[in-house]
């Protein structure tokens, strides 16, 4: 039977995050250095809004919430090459979604109490030798241990029972990383490094050994010719929200589904690079990601339904060249050319039977000028644009997107005052539109999300402050 829906959904999100930071630095000794840092997010009262109206229902859709981070990092460093740091994250997300729906003369109506908790900690120490020849030496340990809780419980305001929906669940993750290196310098002209580590990772009834090797080999036969040839490999892990075993309604038409057989993903990546005269880059390359996870939809064939669910694919391969052409125009106009052709293939056989493969050739086109207005005072602008071509997402087939940035800047004379003002996607087209028409799964997401933005900063350096360089605190796999 062939349903005809049009849903069109809008939506208002309103956060405001409090980011705090503060560290000390202590040296113990020239070369001996001791650093503490706490750094939060706090976001209270979140607020999202979404309305959806269509051929099927009328629904709304609101989520209140907290959300807090806070981290701990302690690091230090020895005068004879070694590292050691202790870093805890702890993070807590509660929220209550109040949802309604009509959908003819069926009506539904919920409220479901969300959480999440999760206390993370990271234990590392590393060692690099200098020897003799011009070889150095590295190894060390990373150790990460995570337990994470969510839940979810539903109240239904209209008489239904909905505590098949009710999910408790709790993830103990832990990831023991061992790893080495050796590099090397050959002269001036040849230098290389080689590096291997070695990761054992366990989440419930999951575990695997995996091996990740690196090598970077650099050959300067000139000043004005450069080739550099690297090899890498690593992984990435999806969100913890996702691996649960939970629904979550999003008008009365949509939900998301948990997947708590999600993986790990694995990378390699090749990249063959020269470089002319210090400023022309032409780079050769490719990857191959096995078990790459992202968040796909498709029709149920049991209900009149659209899923989203995070899937693991078999594997994803882009190989392509990119070109980076750097030119001026007297002392008025700085500009950089890019442009990257590639093949990119998407593969995952057993998708709800709906298995894919799917690939597309995939250009790019991006430039970035600076206009220098004036010298005295210092202003300039920047004007940046970029295009990408049709490509894909796993099943999804997807529009061109093409988007305009700009920046103005004043610098003071003795520069240590700047007022900057910036704009991002100023045509609001840098979203895509999503495709799907085989076997049975036929349906158009057509997205005119506001991506614009706007910012206005000024920033003041009193005496001869430079900012320090920190590691931002990894929340990639928090939320929901």
């Amino acid at each position: 039977m062939v349903h005809e829906v049009e849903q069109y959904n809008t939506g208002l999100r309103r956060k405001l995050t409090h980011n705090i930071r503060t560290s000390l630095d202590y040296r113990i000794t020239e070369n001996d250095h001791l650093n503490m840092a706490y750094t939060a997010a706090v976001t209270p009262n979140i607020k999202t809004v979404e309305n959806s109206t269509g051929s099927l229902s009328e629904s709304s859709n609101v989520r209140k919430g907290d959300e807090q981070m806070h981290n701990f990092n302690l690091d230090y460093t020895a005068r004879w090459g070694m590292n050691v740091g202790l870093d805890y994250t702890s993070y807590s997300y509660p929220s209550v979604q109040e949802f309604s729906n009509r959908a003819g003369n069926v009506e539904q109506e919920f409220l479901a109490d969300s959480r999440q908790r999760i206390n993370r900690w990271n234990v590392y120490a590393g060692q690099m030798h200098v020897l003799p020849l011009d070889w150095s030496l590295n190894y060390g340990i990373n150790f990460s241990f995570a337990q994470e809780k969510s839940a979810q419980l539903y109240h239904a305001q209209d008489g239904n029972d909905m505590s098949s929906l009710n999910s408790d669940t709790e993830l103990d993750e832990r990831t023991y990383n061992f790893y080495g290196g050796l590099e090397k310098a050959f002269g001036e002209r040849l230098s290389f490094s080689l590096s291997v580590a070695g990761e054992y990772y366990r989440l419930a009834g999951y575990d695997r050994w995996a091996a990740y090797p690196s090598l970077q080999l650099n050959y300067v036969p000139s000043a004005s010719h450069i080739f550099q040839f690297s090899f890498s490999s690593d992984k990435a892990y999806p969100n913890y929200w996702s691996m649960q075993d939970a629904t979550s309604y999003l008008n009365g038409y949509t939900k998301v589904v948990g997947n708590p057989a999600l993986r790990p993903s694995t990378d390699y990546t090749a990249d063959l690079t020269y470089i002319l005269k210090s400023k022309y880059i032409f780079s050769l390359y490719y990857t191959h990601v096995k078990d790459l996870f992202a968040q796909l939809a498709y029709q149920s064939p049991d209900e009149l339904t659209m899923i989203y669910q995070t899937v693991n694919y078999d594997y994803e391969q882009n190989f392509g060249l990119s070109v980076i052409l750097p030119f001026t125009v007297g002392n008025i106009w700085n500009s950089r050319l890019t442009l990257n052709g590639s093949y990119l293939r998407d593969v995952c056989k057993d998708y709800h039977a709906i298995g894919f493969d799917n690939c597309v050739w995939r250009g790019i086109a991006m430039l970035n000028n600076t206009f220098r207005l004036s010298s005295k005072p210092a202003i300039s602008l920047e004007l940046n644009g970029l295009y990408v071509s049709p490509s894909v997402q796993g099943n999804y087939d997807l529009s061109s997107i093409w988007k305009v940035d700009a920046g103005l800047k004043w610098t003071s004379a003795d520069k240590k005052a700047e007022l900057r003002l910036s704009g991002n996607d100023l045509f609001n087209s840098a979203t895509p539109n999503a495709r799907v028409n085989d076997r049975g799964q036929r349906f158009e997401i057509n997205q005119h999300a506001d991506s614009r933005s706007f910012s206005l900063s000024f920033t003041y350096k009193f005496g001869g402050y430079k900012a320090k360089e920190h590691k931002d605190v990894d929340t990639s796999r928090f939320g929901y």
